[in-house]
């Protein structure tokens, strides 16, 4: 009978160890959950409210998210361009079918090699002239879905004028 009772009270210390750490690894669990939370809201923030052109696209580069700086660079409501391939997007000037091939191979090396790319690429606006913006996409390995990441910003058309007023100088 002594055996017994000293084991059921090693046995209630040890349930009674293994409740207070459970405990604790649930608050830890509740505090990296709040942590997670803020950062994503902070970056949701950052991301819905900045000016950039800010995008995902399926690895068959179709939008899936878009922020609103589309429409202040573009003119076209986020929802719009959901499920619109990026190539529906590219204008073709005269000569620029060029470009639309380099396009085409950036975002096909990205998925390939899984690395960031960069590209210019004249995009059509949802009313009048297409806008030129440079882009940067990066590929996001995910274990459950694979994406790109896209930002794209307007070519700053007084870089070439500064360029060539930095070489008179010189």
């Amino acid at each position: 009978i002594v055996e017994v009772v000293l084991f059921s009270l090693a046995l209630a210390d040890r349930i009674n160890f293994l409740r207070l750490d459970l405990a604790s690894k649930i608050e830890d669990l509740d505090r990296a959950k709040n942590r997670i939370e803020l950062s994503e809201r902070k970056y949701r923030s950052l991301v819905e409210n900045t000016g950039d052109f800010v995008f995902s696209l399926s690895l068959d580069f179709e939008f899936q998210s878009v922020n609103r700086g589309v429409t202040g660079l573009l003119g076209y409501r986020p929802d719009k361009l959901q499920g619109l391939h990026f190539h529906d997007l590219l204008t073709y000037d005269e000569g620029s079918f060029l470009r639309g091939e380099i396009v085409s191979r950036a975002l096909h090396e990205c998925v390939e090699k899984k690395k960031a790319t960069t590209f210019r690429a004249k995009l059509r606006a949802a009313h009048g002239e297409g806008r030129e913006l440079d882009f940067r996409i990066e590929y996001i390995d995910d274990p459950d879905e694979s994406i790109l990441l896209g930002r794209a910003l307007p070519v700053d058309e007084d870089t070439l004028v500064r360029f060539v007023q930095s070489e008179k100088m010189t």
